[in-house]
């Protein structure tokens, strides 16, 4: 519910059972980048994708932090960062 800034499980089971001409703009493009981030990192570290977003990040995006942490913030910014990130680091 936080990557996809929804604050009230009413509106989540709601949504689950939305169609998707149903769902707000703003969580659609949310899962987008939630979708490309996993799709990247299933790329990038097929056998470490949940350990990477879990583990501190010497990156400068990070700061240290692990992914997840920026994610969780709630920020649509942050996700497009991420994915931004690792778009970059496929085509490296």
């Amino acid at each position: 519910m936080a990557l996809l800034a929804i604050h009230d499980s009413g509106k989540f089971q709601a949504l689950r059972q939305s169609t998707a001409a149903a769902v707000p703009a703003d969580t659609l493009e949310r899962i987008a980048c939630i979708m490309g981030i996993y799709q990247a990192l299933q790329l990038l570290l097929p056998k470490s994708a949940d350990e990477w977003i879990r583990r501190p990040n010497k990156a400068a995006l990070f700061g240290g932090r692990p992914a997840l942490k920026l994610m969780m913030r709630g920020d649509l910014t942050e996700l497009l960062r991420i994915r931004a990130y690792l778009e970059a680091e496929l085509h490296s």
